[in-house]
C-alpha cells in the first residue's frame, strides 16, 4: 500500500498528509489525508480505518465504498452532521460532497464543474467555491463561498429543507486557510490564515472584528 496507509491501532496507524478533520457525534475523529485523497476515521479506542475512496485514486465518482473517488485538489472543509454523515467542501469541483454512514458517497450540493451562485434546491443551485463549513443547532449547513480565489467571499446556507440561499457577504480574506462556526445563539464567526482576527456576526446583521490578533498574541 505504500507509506501512511495503514489501517491499525494506536501509533501503529499511519497518514500521509492531513489537510482536515471534524468529531463525529460518536466521538469518532474523521480526517482528509490530502496525501492518499481519502477519508480516514480514526475511533475512541485509536483504531484508524480507511472511509470510501480507493487510495490514491483521485477524481468526482460518486458510489460505495472503493467505487468512488474524492476530490481532484484537497479537501478545504471536512463537517459531520448529528446523524453520522461528512461532508466534503470541494471546491475545485464547486460542489459539497457527502459521505453517509453507509460508505455511500454524493454530491449534497452544487453541479460538478459549474461554477455560480445561482440559489435554489441544492442539486440546481451553483457554489463558486466551498472553503469552509459549520452547521447550526437546527442542522443548517453554512459555507463560505469563494470566486476563484480571490478576496472577495459570501457567507451561503443550505437549510433543513435543501434551499441554498444568500446569508452576507464574509470579510474580505486574503488567506488561504479558513474556518467557520456557528454558536448556540447562530452567532457565526469567521476567520483566515492572513487576516487581523476573529469575525463576528450575530443574527441578521453584518460581520465586525470580534477578537484582533493583536490582542490575541499578547
Amino acid at each position: 500500500f505504500g507509506p501512511g496507509l495503514l489501517d491499525a491501532n494506536g501509533q501503529a496507524a499511519g497518514f500521509k498528509q492531513l489537510s482536515a478533520m471534524v468529531l463525529e457525534p460518536s466521538g469518532a475523529i474523521v480526517v482528509y489525508d490530502l496525501g492518499r485523497h481519502m477519508l480516514r476515521r480514526l475511533d475512541q479506542d485509536g483504531k484508524l480505518s480507511t472511509l470510501p475512496a480507493l487510495p490514491g485514486h483521485i477524481g468526482l465518482v460518486d458510489g460505495v465504498g472503493a467505487a468512488a473517488r474524492l476530490t481532484l485538489g484537497y479537501a478545504r472543509a471536512v463537517v459531520a452532521d448529528a446523524a453520522g454523515n461528512v461532508y466534503l467542501a470541494d471546491d475545485v469541483n464547486k460542489v459539497i460532497r457527502r459521505v453517509a454512514p453507509d460508505g455511500r458517497v454524493s454530491i449534497f450540493a452544487g453541479i460538478a464543474g459549474q461554477d455560480g451562485s445561482i440559489n435554489g434546491v441544492r442539486g440546481t443551485a451553483t457554489l463558486e467555491g466551498p472553503v469552509a463549513m459549520a452547521f447550526d443547532r437546527e442542522g443548517s449547513l453554512y459555507f463560505a463561498d469563494q470566486y476563484h480565489g480571490q478576496r472577495w467571499l459570501a457567507l451561503r446556507k443550505i437549510n433543513k429543507q435543501g434551499e441554498v440561499s444568500n446569508v452576507a457577504a464574509l470579510p474580505i480574506s486574503y488567506g488561504n486557510r479558513f474556518s467557520l462556526a456557528v454558536d448556540q445563539q447562530d452567532n457565526v464567526y469567521w476567520v483566515n490564515n492572513a487576516g487581523d482576527g476573529i469575525y463576528k456576526r450575530a443574527p441578521g446583521g453584518e460581520f465586525a472584528l470580534f477578537v484582533p490578533f493583536d490582542n490575541a498574541i499578547k
